[in-house]
Order: structure tokens, then sequence, then C-alpha cells
């Protein structure tokens, strides 16, 4: 019960965080949500669906060899998914400047994955495989996931444009929320 309870919060954290902040000044974000805002963007398919699609074959690879993973992550990843087109209607209603926007975004997002990393639930497959990669390495799964996002931003702008400094800030904000929700106590000290 706990554990879906964290799953609701961080998704919600998530889908408010794109919705009200990355949304509404067409930001981008990294990882498979980043590839999902893209495609919104450029043609105007639900962000939400267009990550189910992308994650399918991450998901697959570790129902096959991680299922542990697997089965802890697909119910976080399919709520974010689901929440982030429910929620699409409020980047229509909220408003804060760009600044803004890409600060308090970046934190809500960073914050809503961390809250779920912590209890080994995956937002998307980015995430999963920064938490495989992790395990393996002992990197600090935040800062993993940070420089993957940075090269799909960096793809992204490539492909669509939009404004890549408030990104970059967005970004930067996701990476340092969620690392400091992973960090340990013992880190902390």
């Amino acid at each position: 019960m706990i554990k879906f309870f964290i799953m609701l919060i961080g998704s919600l954290l998530v889908a408010v965080g794109i919705n009200a902040c990355i949304v509404p000044y067409h930001l981008l974000d990294g990882g498979i949500i980043g590839v999902g805002l893209i495609i919104k963007y450029t043609f105007g398919i639900n962000a939400g669906l267009t990550i189910i699609i992308f994650n399918f074959p991450i998901y697959f690879f570790a129902w096959r060899y991680y299922r542990s993973y697997f089965y802890d992550s697909i119910y976080g990843f399919l709520m974010t998914s689901i929440l982030i087109d429910v929620l699409a209607p409020i980047s229509n209603y909220i408003t804060f400047s760009l600044a803004t926007s890409a600060v308090l975004g970046g934190i809500m997002i960073g914050l809503g994955t961390g809250l779920m990393l912590r209890y080994k639930i995956c937002t998307e497959g980015i995430d999963l495989l920064a938490q495989f990669i992790s395990l393996k390495t002992s990197l600090n799964i935040g800062l993993l996931i940070f420089f993957m996002d940075l090269n799909i931003l960096l793809l992204g702008n490539r492909l669509i444009g939009g404004n890549l400094f408030y990104s970059i800030v967005a970004i930067t904000f996701v990476g340092i929320g969620t690392t400091l929700s992973t960090l340990s106590q013992k880190e902390l000290a």
C-alpha cells in the first residue's frame, strides 16, 4: 500500500511538473518523456501515449532479464504516462514565468522521479536503464539520468529548436531533485 501511495505521489509530481511548467513554454525534458514531448510538439500526439510506445522495448528487456525491476516499475511508468495525458489540460490554466517554470518544473519532476526511485519504481525506461547501470557501477542514479537527459535534450533541440537554455535549466533541476531525493542518509551526512 505504501508503494502504491509513493507511486501515485511521484507520478502526480512528474505529470504536474510536465504539464504546468514544461509544456506551456515548449521546453524539453530528457529521457523517453523528452522524446514524448518532442513528438507532442511536432505532431500533436499525446506525450503519455508516445512514452508508453517508446518504453515498450526497454520494458520488454527488463521483463526478460530483470523481472523484479519490471514488476516494480511497470505500474509506475504506466501511471506516470497516463497522468501526463490526463493532466494535460492544466497547461492551459497554470502560468508561471519562463524561468520559474524551468526551475519549478525541474524540481517537481526530479522529486517525483527520485521519490519513486527510492522505492525501486521507475517513471520511464531511461530511469530503468540508469537504475541497471547504477547497480552495476555504483554511480549515482541522478547523475546518470542527468547525462542521458542532456543527450536527448540536445537531440531534441537540434530537431525542433526551442528554448535550449531554459530546457537545460529544467533538466539540471530534474537532476538535482532526483539526486537529492535518492541520496542515502550516509551520503547526506
